[in-house]
């Protein structure tokens, strides 16, 4: 670009500035490659750049003399090809233009590329302008590649007629600094605009992430959507499934993100779908106490626990590895591959075989023409198989992650639907630095302006560091709080501060028997369970959560007294108490049930319904070693009434955006859980808990303790994205 002066010097008089030459690639099937010259109108602070054809000559005027409304004239220069021009307001254009029949066999008029010259700012990355070219891939869609800088953010709008511009999702370049989209050609003729979006950045999201998040919101895999296509996976629903109709919250509902379709794992772990309507983010759960989920007849219009954020669940951990409250699950894939083939998605558990049949269906079948598949690479059989050239490089999947559908068996298809799945889970983790280190949060950054250590060092467990990182604490005579100078919300309604609050907050928090730093009642032993910097040992306790439930519900003292069936009784008769499986479809799940007055015996036992039921064999192993050395039994028999209502440990970090708490769902404020913890201690040092986790009766907590650790609690939050 001329400088300013320059520019402004020259506005009544055509000006061509060549900047770069770019390839319109079609398809050798339907066209011979042709290049194009770039040319650029310098008469607007982001003058077009124009692909025009090298045998044509560009066409500009001064804006002062062009009409304010777009004029167009057309010449044939060969049969392949036609030349367009024009001015407007905005400026001039010429565009090289692929005549319709040549266009894939289309009744297309034609289509051009438009790319938009970039300005670099004061203070910004600075990054090549964009170059764009055109390759028409399919009778209804086409390949957009730009090319600019590696790591940087472009998009693509197309138009019509140069008065209204449609604007498509910006996408990061990938190392060689091209960026690909899939296009659907929804007019006869369309111009598309290349354009910068964002600095360059040198975090690229792998392709397995990108596809993993498609097939976390795909909604076709759903029973309903089974029963309800008519056999046609790329059929449009005429209703959908009336339980996503509206999302609910503790108190009420509102308008649901997915109605109109079928279910998806997006439904129950929500992000930002209903921050316009006032309820804000989700750091990937829900607003409910329990989530609804699809009506089967099978009396189940609920899971039995709340939903719990999926942020931060699968980052690796010491010893063995566990997902869900009650550990059903060794790895991701295996909770996937359930949850995919499952209740949760409609399915009776008589229906697996169905249901997996279902999902191969649909990877096979898919036409890429969905709105998730127009932005993520086209049908799922050909990303799946990664081999086809026109795939955009953010979406071609490693060979580890690939597969051919059309020779996989239906299961090996849902093995890989489950790994790239996974994928996209493992990457749901809260914010960290290059060493590992969590940064987002107004306790982090204490940390770090304190120069106190963020992680464990080499060896050192979590309790260990948490416990040194108290001594250090103790001992700091002039903290250096957090102020809104250091950062400030957009996802929280609170301050982005770490003050004297939440500083005692931290001291009642890490304090534990032993700590003669901590007055009387401000003992909160929580480092028993949630030691940092995750907050989480991944393993299981009994907190009084399922009795305080069952006992609002029964009556006080109802959980003591409930009988539950041991090892032989419950081993001979599985479909009176265990929950129900492909191979025990009718059995009753009454100890994995949400308590309720009409059914007096329904209660959920969490672990208790896992631990040495052969409908689960993956896990046993892990965790007969694990409650082995941490209960002191050794055999099933004696272990099992050991690991009735003991539940997976959650993460505390982000709390602001997984309300409410507990498995249960029962606390809907910091607060109500601070207060959960003084009743139940209580009831714990009087041995009032049955099978109660010892280090309960440790905490000691009065009112007063309740503010300055919820303050604490809440300096974890960050603005998770």
């Amino acid at each position: 670009m001329p400088p300013q002066s320059q520019r402004d010097s020259n506005q009544e008089r055509p000006l061509f500035v060549p900047v770069s030459s770019i390839s319109l690639e079609p398809s050798a099937r339907f066209f011979r490659p042709v290049r194009l010259k770039t040319t650029l109108c310098p008469y607007r602070r982001k003058s077009p750049q124009l692909a025009t054809s090298s045998r044509s000559t560009a066409v500009c005027a001064a804006p002062a003399a062009a009409a304010r409304q777009f004029e167009r004239t057309a010449a044939v220069s060969s049969t392949t090809a036609a030349l367009r021009f024009g001015c407007g307001s905005f400026g001039c254009v010429a565009l090289r233009i692929i005549r319709g029949f040549l266009a894939v066999g289309l009744s297309l008029d034609f289509h051009g590329a438009l790319l938009t010259a970039d300005s670099v700012q004061p203070g910004t990355v600075s990054r090549r302008p964009p170059g764009l070219a055109i390759l028409v891939t399919s009778s209804n869609s086409a390949q957009l590649v730009v090319s600019g800088t590696s790591g940087a953010a472009y998009g693509i709008a197309s138009t019509e007629d140069f008065l209204k511009w449609t604007t498509w999702p910006a996408q990061t370049a990938d190392a060689s600094g091209r960026t690909a989209f899939a296009i659907p050609l929804t007019s006869p003729r369309l111009f598309f605009r290349a354009f910068s979006a964002g600095p360059a950045t040198t975090k690229l999201e792998p392709p397995e992430v990108a596809i993993g998040r498609r097939f976390f919101l795909e909604t076709r895999f759903a029973q309903y959507f089974y029963a309800h296509s008519g056999g046609d996976v790329n059929a449009s629903l005429s209703s959908g499934d009336p339980v996503l109709d509206a999302t609910r919250t503790v108190n009420t509902t509102v308008p649901g993100a997915f109605a109109g379709q079928s279910m998806n794992c997006r439904a129950c772990h929500l992000v930002d779908e209903h921050k316009a309507g006032g309820l804000g983010t989700r750091a990937y759960a829900d607003f409910a106490i329990r989530s609804p989920i699809p009506e089967r007849g099978d009396g189940r219009r609920f899971t039995a626990r709340n939903s719990p954020a999926l942020a931060n669940a699968s980052i690796p951990r010491r010893g063995a590895f566990f997902l869900h409250f009650d550990g059903e699950f060794p790895t991701g894939e295996a909770l996937i591959k359930a949850t995919l083939t499952g209740r949760n998605f409609g399915w009776l558990p008589a229906e697996r075989a169905l249901a997996v049949r279902h999902i191969a269906k649909v990877i096979r079948e898919d036409n890429g023409q969905s709105a998730l598949g127009h932005k993520t690479g086209g049908a799922y059989r050909t990303i799946l198989a990664g081999l086809d050239p026109a795939i955009p490089a953010e979406f071609r999947l490693p060979e580890a992650f690939r597969i051919d559908g059309s020779k996989a068996a239906d299961d090996e298809v849902l093995d890989a639907v489950a790994k790239i799945l996974n994928a996209y889970l493992k990457s749901l983790t809260f914010s960290t630095n290059e060493a590992g280190e969590y940064d987002a949060s107004p306790y982090d950054v204490f940390l770090k302006k304190n120069s106190f250590p963020r992680r464990p060092a080499a060896g050192e467990d979590d309790k260990s560091y948490s416990r040194r990182l108290r001594a250090l604490v103790a001992n700091l005579k002039s903290p250096v709080f957090v102020t809104a100078d250091d950062g400030s919300f957009t996802t929280h309604a609170q301050k982005f501060a770490f003050g004297p609050a939440e500083l005692e907050g931290l001291k009642i928090f890490f304090a534990e028997p032993g700590d003669d730093s901590s007055p009387p009642g401000r003992m909160g032993n929580c480092l028993a369970c949630h030691a940092a910097p995750h907050f989480t040992d991944f393993s299981f306790h009994n907190t009084g959560a399922t009795q305080w439930e069952f006992d609002s519900v029964h009556g006080e003292g109802a959980f003591v007294q409930l009988r539950v069936p041991g090892l032989a009784e419950r081993l001979a008769a599985p479909d009176d108490f265990l929950p129900p499986t492909a191979r025990h479809p009718n059995a009753t799940g009454r100890f994995n049930a949400a308590p309720a007055k009409k059914a007096p015996g329904d209660v959920d036992l969490g672990l208790w319904n896992v631990y040495a039921n052969p409908d689960f064999p993956a896990p046993q192993a892990a965790l007969q070693t694990m409650l082995s050395a941490s209960l002191g039994a050794n055999t099933a028999e004696t272990l099992l009434p050991k690991t009735i209502a003991l539940f997976k440990t959650p993460g505390l970090r982000d709390l602001g955006h997984s309300a409410p708490y507990l498995h249960t769902g029962q606390s809907s404020t910091i607060e109500a859980v601070v207060f959960f913890y003084r009743f139940t201690s209580d009831l714990a040092r009087e041995q009032r808990i049955r099978n109660g986790d010892p280090e309960m009766a440790k905490v000691l907590l009065t009112k007063e303790a309740q503010a300055p650790l919820s303050a604490f609690l809440r300096s974890l939050n960050e603005d998770f994205e």
